[in-house]
């Protein structure tokens, strides 16, 4: 198999980052603190070699958890979506890091072993993949 097949083969991993959210009292003159949180992981990304994966970072308008506070979802080609609440701007590492771990899952699930800390006990939901269209739906 050549690099290229190899590449193709991997599960594209999406980091969804709210950039929408922000603090009950959250000063206007301010950055959200959602944009702040998606600079923070794109950043991270950018120094880390989970650039050079088959990774995807994307600022995203409310993911409709405006009362769990800051916001994220980790999703992969094939595997089930997690969405992830009440994270702070030092949870950008983790996001990367559970990306990673989402990706690299045979089941298509994130393994709660291993798991960043930040993440844990903050899980909203957890959506599973859609069918193919070879996938009987009845």
């Amino acid at each position: 198999m050549n690099a290229p097949d190899k590449v193709a083969a991997s599960p594209l991993v999406s980091v969804l980052v709210c950039k929408t959210c922000r603090a009950d009292r959250h000063d206007p003159a301010q950055p959200r603190p959602g944009a702040v949180l998606s600079a923070a992981v794109a950043i991270e990304a950018a120094r880390s070699a989970n650039q050079q994966r088959n990774l995807s970072i994307s600022a995203v308008s409310c993911l409709g958890n405006c009362n769990r506070g800051l916001s994220a979802a980790v999703a992969a080609t094939g595997s089930w979506t997690y969405v992830f609440g009440a994270l702070t701007v030092a949870s950008a590492a983790d996001l990367l890091a559970a990306g990673e771990l989402l990706g690299n899952a045979e089941n298509g699930r994130l393994p709660l072993r291993g798991r960043p800390d930040s993440l844990k006990g903050k899980m909203i939901a957890r959506i599973p993949p859609l069918p193919s269209k070879q996938d009987d739906i009845s």
